[in-house]
């Protein structure tokens, strides 16, 4: 019998359902492995391109066990009993195993599942060793900003492009992500480099990173690359009690490096909040609306239209100043994952790209944060 709390089993299923659970490669894999090894219980998801492992706080009794109860059912009888963290922290929660049924308690709620046959569970990866040990809060930051909120394509025919790619430069581990109109380049400060010597790259599956690193309160997490004679590639991700193996997504992301601007036609520095607002004003229908920035010597501002009147900010402009028609929601995207209270603005001759970065930040890809951005052309 494994006994642990509503609040930790429910925190726990958080990180497993994020493997979709509803059309699995096999029937088996509809279910949630739950192991209990030397009084450790852990509960795994997995569907052949990713493995969520998560260690369950409490206590077990009796012999090691393994079994595999239905995890849509689970997650739903567990979401059933409704409370704050603290308040279910103090409800007990037990699952038994009786070999073609489970009973699961939650404090005074009991109700039993059918289990599925723990053989036909397949082979899952080997757990991948560390490269680096980083600070999760800040890896997490900076996969929202590379990969997640803007950057990384969600159709399933351009699977390259899904993903961020992750290399170490010096101290820093690099990510960057593009889906065609637009690219962005962060670093994160690598604390602890394990590589010994070797130089692991790769590309992860984006969005399920950004999920995972929010299902855990750890604060650090250890990340590592690894790539078989096979050319098959997986990355791990481990933050406390939460492993996970991910499947890398084959292939080179297109070089970001080559569409940072080597000059600039027009340069503008402006408050970052203060443009954000602007920009909501403007963009009031809808967020893929089109918006015309207006930078001046000494002043920017945002209007829905190249011609309709618009309340200009204080800003430091540079260059040729004529309106720049961007997407709504590929500017908001830009300012809100930027850091610092001021950003520069810097547009490429000919407007083909435009490039965001905090005020003070040299407009290179060695940048902390580099976001760029393809405005809108007109028609010829």
């Amino acid at each position: 019998m494994i006994t642990t709390s509503v609040a930790a089993l429910r925190s726990a299923l958080a990180a497993t359902t994020l493997i979709d659970h509803v059309r699995p490669p096999l029937p088996v894999l509809g279910g949630l492995l739950i192991q209990t090894e030397d009084g450790t219980t852990t509960l795994t998801a997995y569907d052949f391109d990713a493995c969520i492992t998560v260690t369950l706080p409490g206590t077990t009794t009796g012999p090691d066990e393994r079994f595999v109860v239905g995890h849509f059912a689970l997650a739903k009888l567990v979401k059933t009993r409704r409370g704050s963290a603290k308040a279910l922290a103090d409800v007990p929660a037990t699952i038994t195993d009786h070999g073609d049924r489970a009973t699961v308690s939650l404090g005074d709620m009991t109700a039993e599942l059918m289990t599925l046959p723990v053989d036909d569970w397949p082979a899952m990866p080997a757990q991948v060793p560390a490269d680096w040990g980083v600070d999760r809060l800040e890896f997490a930051r900076g996969v929202r900003a590379a990969a997640v909120a803007v950057a990384v394509e969600r159709d399933d025919t351009l699977p390259v492009l899904r993903g961020i790619d992750l290399r170490a430069d010096g101290r820093d581990l690099v990510l960057q992500s593009t889906d065609r109109y637009r690219a962005v380049s962060t670093r994160v400060h690598i604390y602890a480099d394990l590589t010994r010597g070797s130089e692991p790259t790769g590309l992860v599956p984006g969005r399920l990173l950004a999920k995972l690193l929010s299902k855990t309160s750890y604060p650090h997490a250890a990340i590592g690359l690894s790539v078989d004679p096979r050319g098959e590639g997986w990355a791990s991700v481990r933050s406390g009690p939460l492993v996970a193996t991910l499947r890398l997504i084959p292939g080179t992301l297109p070089r970001i490096a080559a569409f940072v601007p080597r000059e600039s036609e027009t340069t503008v520095t402006v408050a970052r909040g203060a443009f954000a607002a602007l920009l909501s004003v403007a963009a009031t229908e809808r967020r893929d609306t089109p918006v015309y920035v207006r930078p001046d010597v000494d002043s920017l501002s945002v209007a829905a239209t190249e011609t309709a009147t618009a309340t200009p900010i204080r800003a430091d402009g540079h260059g040729r100043f004529t309106p720049i028609p961007f997407n709504a929601r590929y500017l908001s995207d830009a300012l809100n994952t930027l850091q610092g209270k001021s950003v520069t603005l810097h547009i490429a001759p000919g407007r083909r790209i435009a490039a965001l970065v905090p005020e003070g930040t040299p407009l290179s890809i060695d940048a902390a944060h580099l976001h760029m951005i393809v405005p809108i052309q007109p028609r010829p």
